[in-house]
């Protein structure tokens, strides 16, 4: 099992972004892995329903640090993640990486969990 930060800063690796947008970036990660491996989650971290959508609490202090402004392009190696796990997570940017924060919380909320 991956651990979500690794997940997180894979996004950010990509772009900077508001800590809103790393949150449902995950969770979508976490429902596509979902979905195309039996139910095999991606992580084990809790996903709580909140008033702004899904949030991971796990990782809510690491990148809420900069409340509405965005989080600074990480520099990470992803030379650990398997390819299966690139794969998704080159399928959620590439879905959903333009979108803002805001936008995806809009969608979270326009879906059924």
């Amino acid at each position: 099992m991956t651990n979500v930060r690794d997940i997180a800063n894979w996004f950010l690796s990509h772009d900077s972004m508001t800590h809103k947008k790393v949150q449902k970036l995950c969770y979508y990660a976490q429902a596509w892995y979902c979905a195309l491996y039996d139910g095999s989650p991606l992580f084990s971290d809790e996903i709580q329903a909140r008033v702004h959508g899904p949030i991971i609490p796990s990782i809510y202090p690491v990148y809420a640090g900069y409340k509405w402004s965005t989080n600074p392009k990480a520099d990470f190696d992803a030379s650990a993640l398997d390819e299966k796990l690139t794969d998704v997570l080159d399928a959620v940017y590439n879905t959903y990486g333009e979108l803002s924060g805001d936008q995806l919380e809009s969608l979270t909320h326009s879906e059924d969990p």
